[in-house]
């Protein structure tokens, strides 16, 4: 295989005053591009066979930061170069173009991370949110070590890595819970993957470590609390920063939506009093999902569309602050309860079997696959257990 790398620039396209713009050209396999390079510099005071500009005068500044981009651009195509022969992979000119363009790093996984996080979110391979969510596992990743190199990974990293999200968080002794790491795990799992396609080698050290995902140990809250929620939303007491969180959960409460959804919801996802969206987690399926809304879930819409003022509707701002709100205003409405977003669905789910006693319109109201997903959710109320131990008070 002939490669080959050199500056070049169109002689048909130097200006009347001399000046042209100034390419690298890579040759792999006879074929040939010119890639344009942000610098444009008089053809007389540029030398081809060194690839440096020179000086057009005494302490021309400019010529130098000319040459340091060239340079790094020169070096980042060798780099690329380098990684096909040592890994003794074929490198084709479209190959060589794709890696070049997306600027994705062939040796430090953490840059790789990077790019390739800003690649797909550009791309609009993943939505804003989930944009976000890998950001904040590539954090996690360099609070740990902001430097991983490929070369790096063997059979102890992942337990390693894990062992410091048990013990470590912003520099602070404090645990992460099992499903909190299994999900940033996930996530650099997607992206070592990727690496695979990008035909990068490496050691995978998930082969020797695995971590799943545990039932959390939260509990929907039932019509007693509910109650005590709505009332505290019309009450004095709920202050103007809780009540835009408050109505957009207790508008969860009654539809079953996940706060990913409730983010997106607009004036458009309504319609004949139902609520029609195609839901985030599922979104590739674009499967329609009609959720009836009943009087406390329009009542909440109704209190977002008067001071909306933007697109969306429910105005939450980022989850762990809204998580903060919600125990906030469960400790002021006498709720005994930890509050956070995923208890609204399960509040949706639960409280719906326990009134109608249909598994199958709860499965499709909550959108889940298969009714061994929506059976995880349906608890019955602590009321109804209470009930069934009646038939006992006939013994006195």
């Amino acid at each position: 295989m002939r490669t080959s790398l050199r500056f070049v620039y169109n002689k048909q396209r130097i200006s009347d005053s001399g000046w042209a713009t100034i390419y690298i050209r890579i040759v792999i396999n006879r074929q040939k591009k010119d890639i344009a390079m942000p610098v444009r510099w008089p053809v007389k005071y540029f030398n081809l066979k060194a690839g440096i500009c020179k000086p057009r005068f005494t302490d021309d500044g400019e010529c130098e930061d000319n040459n340091m981009i060239l340079r790094r651009e020169m070096s980042k195509c060798n780099d690329i170069l380098r990684y096909y022969r040592i890994a003794d992979l074929p490198v084709t000119l479209s190959r060589f173009l794709q890696d070049y363009r997306n600027n994705l790093s062939k040796s430090d996984f953490v840059e790789y991370m990077r790019g390739k996080i800003l690649q797909r979110y550009h791309e609009k391979e993943i939505s804003y949110e989930t944009y976000l969510k890998h950001l904040a596992t590539l954090r996690k990743l360099e609070s740990y070590n902001n430097k991983v190199l490929f070369a790096d990974l063997d059979e102890n990293w992942a337990q390693n890595f894990d062992n410091w999200m048990k013990r470590n968080i912003k520099g602070q002794k404090v645990k992460l819970s099992q499903n909190t790491r299994w999900g940033h795990h996930k996530v650099i799992k997607t992206y070592l993957h990727r690496a695979v396609r990008d035909h990068i080698q490496f050691s995978d050290p998930y082969q020797w470590f695995s971590l799943g995902a545990v039932r959390g140990s939260w509990e929907a809250i039932f019509e007693e609390d509910v109650k005590k929620l709505y009332e505290f939303y019309y009450n004095d007491q709920c202050k103007p920063v809780y009540r835009p969180i408050l109505r957009a959960f207790l508008f969860a409460c009654m539809t079953g939506l996940r706060i990913s959804d409730l983010k997106r919801i607009t004036t458009g996802n309504i319609m004949d009093g139902m609520l029609v969206f195609v839901p985030q987690k599922t979104q590739k399926q674009n499967k329609l999902q009609k959720i009836p809304l009943n009087k406390m879930a329009l009542q909440m819409l109704d209190d977002a569309m008067k001071i909306q003022d933007k697109d969306t509707l429910f105005q939450i701002g980022a989850e762990q602050y809204a998580n903060r709100k919600l125990k906030e205003i469960a400790q002021l409405a006498g709720i005994n309860k930890n509050l956070h977003w995923h208890i609204a669905r399960h509040t949706f789910i639960s409280l719906y079997y326990a009134k109608s006693k249909d598994l199958l319109a709860t499965k499709e109201f909550a959108g889940h696959a298969s009714i061994k997903q929506t059976m995880v959710y349906t608890h019955q109320n602590p009321q109804e257990i209470k009930d069934r131990m009646k038939p006992m008070d006939d013994i006195i």
